[in-house]
């Protein structure tokens, strides 16, 4: 896995500033509901089915919209949600469709699904100096199939992990900027990405598409 930090002015030759956008893939997780029982001393998970929260304010819409345009010559397409949270799994749908990725994956919880089979599959991935399965339980998961089992819950938000499944899934790089002018990559490591998905994120709020500007 490919997963980096990109200033923005470095792509438009302004020179990068070391540090500036530094991320750690952890904070970049979903956001997980957990208490300890006084009689087991077990970790459990409840599902992160909180509603969406109100829209980003115009000025945070704006700043992500202007990112968007100047770096990286497309614009916000705000896809509506097919199940319940499913921001993330909608937004890099619509890219795939949008690019005529093949083979070509029926709904946004197909790919979903398709992204969870590969991590079943994949435990001993390497990823940031551990393996998935060793990152999935320091997220606070018992284990690889205890993550799938709680991923596959209706409306529980995707992660971190599931952008780096659904890249692996679809052999794309998935890159994903933020409204902070920062840039996430997802890239496969089995062959080389056919093709590049622009995702919008506004953190913790909401995932989105992206469109080509086209006379504007």
């Amino acid at each position: 896995m490919r997963c980096v930090s990109i200033c923005p002015t470095a792509r438009m030759g302004l020179g990068y500033i070391p540090g500036a956008f530094a991320w750690n893939a952890r904070s970049h997780v979903n956001s997980l509901v957990t208490f300890r029982s006084s009689d087991s001393k077990q970790r459990h998970h409840r599902p992160d089915t909180r509603p969406i929260p109100s829209p980003p304010s115009q000025e945070r819409y704006g700043s992500l919209q202007r990112q968007l345009r100047v770096v990286w010559g497309c614009a916000v397409h705000d896809v509506p949600n097919s199940f319940p949270n499913a921001c993330q799994y909608d937004a890099v749908f619509h890219q795939h469709i949008a690019t005529k990725l093949h083979p070509r994956h029926e709904s946004a919880a197909n790919l979903r699904d398709a992204a969870l089979a590969w991590i079943e599959t994949h435990a001993s991935h390497p990823v940031h100096g551990q393996t998935i399965g060793e990152w999935i339980v320091a997220m606070g998961h018992f284990n690889v199939s205890e993550y799938v089992r709680h991923m596959r819950k209706r409306g529980v938000r995707g992660d971190a992990i599931t952008l780096l499944a659904m890249a692996h899934v679809l052999g794309a790089t998935i890159v994903l900027v933020r409204d902070r002018q920062s840039v996430e990559e997802f890239a496969p490591t089995d062959a080389a990405p056919r093709a590049t998905l622009v995702v919008g994120y506004y953190p913790e709020v909401h995932y989105v598409g992206t469109r080509p500007l086209v006379g504007e």
